[in-house]
């Protein structure tokens, strides 16, 4: 449940973006949630995964975090921005829908990796210093 935090955290700010700039809700827009969320989930799962087995190995959130993203924050990066720059090639397009769609999309992959390097960790402290999340516990 934690996980989701991450995830749903990028498409809002996107559609509340989306709502401030004026850009219409479209066939090609409605779909920037449904894939961002397919994509950024992906490496939210490598993240918690990766933060779980380190955690557990060393029992500390700051070293489960750091060696979390120095062994997996490369390989999210990396697909992030190449995912990115992919839907940005709609950019190219004369379309204005195609157009909102390719910066919005890789937008929103930025922001989602913005939030699995940033909001994750900080949630994982927070509810590990709370003790909301058990040291075996399923996020």
């Amino acid at each position: 449940l934690v996980a989701m935090i991450p995830n749903l955290t990028p498409i809002i700010v996107t559609l509340g973006l989306m709502g401030w700039l004026g850009v219409p809700l479209d066939l090609f827009t409605m779909l920037i949630g449904s894939i961002a969320i397919g994509l950024a989930v992906d490496d939210t799962i490598h993240f918690m995964h990766n933060y779980r087995r380190y955690h557990h190995d060393t029992g500390s959130v700051k070293i489960a975090v750091r060696e979390t993203l120095m062994g997996t924050g490369r390989a999210m990066l990396t697909t992030s921005v190449v995912l990115s720059l992919g839907f940005a090639v709609f950019m190219a397009s004369t379309l204005t829908n195609l157009i909102n769609f390719g910066w919005l999309t890789g937008l929103t992959i930025l922001l989602a990796l913005a939030a699995d390097f940033f909001l994750a960790p900080a949630l994982m402290a927070i509810l590990h210093k709370a003790h909301l999340v058990p040291d075996d516990g399923d996020y």
